[in-house]
């Protein structure tokens, strides 16, 4: 018999770590911690292939009948996709902070132009609307470049996606107001 010692990251309890007795007899553990008996056999298990039951008191193998080396190329293509998840979470804030940079360069001109469009009378919104019109195409243009990330599916082809559309933006919607 092992004692595991689990920890709980974000959603998912994971094992850390194998004793061969408890190190914690007469401890509280802390929220989110575990130590479980369990008759644990590095042989046929993998230890990141064992998590808890859902009452957290009894381990259990997420790859049921099969093999150490099924559960190894199991939890190689999890930690892939894992990577892959991140990349391109990554890749989004990226896209998204683009967007509010692009949105910032005219913050100013906003309250400009509402003061030239009242110095020419009410109700005149010129320069505002070419203002909201910019706008409106960045948001556009972000949403369009998130669109082009979302079907990228291989480790690859995201770290090979340049996120950086403002370049592009600014050539094709000069500021002129």
């Amino acid at each position: 018999m092992a004692f595991i010692y689990f920890v709980t990251v974000g959603t998912t309890t994971e094992p850390t770590k194998v004793y061969e007795s408890n190190p914690f007899v007469g401890e509280e553990l802390s929220s989110g911690v575990y130590c479980v008996e369990y008759d644990y056999d590095d042989t046929v298990e993998a230890l990141d292939s064992l998590t808890l039951d859902s009452d957290k008191t009894t381990v259990v193998n997420r790859f049921p009948g099969k093999t150490l080396e099924e559960q190894k190329v199991l939890l190689t293509e999890e930690a892939l996709q894992k990577r892959i998840d991140t990349l391109k979470k990554d890749k989004l804030n990226s896209i998204k902070r683009c967007v509010k940079e692009v949105l910032a360069k005219v913050e100013w001109r906003q309250e400009r132009a509402e003061e030239l469009d009242a110095l020419e009378g009410d109700g005149v919104t010129t320069r505002q609307a070419k203002i909201a019109a910019w706008k409106g195409a960045a948001r556009a243009a972000n949403n369009a470049h998130e669109l082009l990330l979302n079907p990228l599916t291989t480790e690859a082809e995201i770290v090979a996606f340049d996120e950086d559309w403002k370049k592009d933006f600014y050539a094709a919607n000069p500021i002129d107001f």
